[in-house]
């Protein structure tokens, strides 16, 4: 993903790294709630002592998405965490997916979940008026937030009819306030006009 100032962010299996147009890294940012690879470097994560690490490392989702708000701060949708150690131990794919919000330095400025059980990637897309689109794979609706993290609104369902989807994969907007939703397994893209989801 390209900002404004052509700088390219790139959202690797755990971290999120920031790079100049001509490849000069700019910022590098794990997620806050897990062991950063210097922690794992040379760690031996099967090893019965190595257990608080291992389940930490394991215990931090994923960066899928990423999108800017018109004043530079930065949006991802991230999936595939666990919100305790408990969940881990009980329920292997009880997953959380949520959305982080950062300055363009990296400071996180809000944080979110977006969806109790979830462990597939999920796009995010931010508009002019500032309503946060996430296109929930899994759970095959599209939610809409402000930016502190309320939700406005929510559409979708499993199936192949009108406002239904079957793992929508990308999400977009465009300045007349039309969101493009793409529907993979159904072959189509769908289009809505959200006329303001604030009201």
């Amino acid at each position: 993903t390209v900002d404004g100032a052509g700088n390219v962010y790139i959202a690797d299996n755990t971290n999120l790294q920031k790079f100049s147009p001509d490849g000069k890294m700019l910022g590098f940012w794990p997620p806050p709630d897990g062991p950063s690879p210097d922690e794992l470097k040379g760690i031996d994560l099967s090893k019965p002592e190595n257990n608080e690490l291992r389940l930490r490392a394991i215990s931090r989702p994923s960066p899928n998405g990423l999108a800017f708000d018109i004043s530079g701060n930065i949006y991802v949708s991230e999936s595939g965490g666990y919100q305790n150690e408990l969940q881990i131990a009980r329920y292997g794919d009880n997953r959380y997916s949520r959305v982080r919000v950062l300055s363009s330095n990296g400071q996180e400025l809000a944080r979110w979940i977006y969806a109790e059980r979830s462990t597939t990637s999920s796009e995010i897309v931010v508009d002019a008026a500032g309503h946060v689109f996430v296109c929930d794979a899994m759970n095959n609706r599209v939610q809409v937030f402000n930016v502190k993290g309320n939700l406005l609104g929510a559409w979708g369902s499993r199936g192949t009819g009108n406002l239904e989807f079957n793992d929508p994969t990308d999400i977009a907007v465009d300045a007349a306030g039309k969101v493009y939703v793409a529907d993979y397994v159904n072959n189509r893209v769908q289009v809505f006009q959200i006329r303001d989801a604030r009201k």
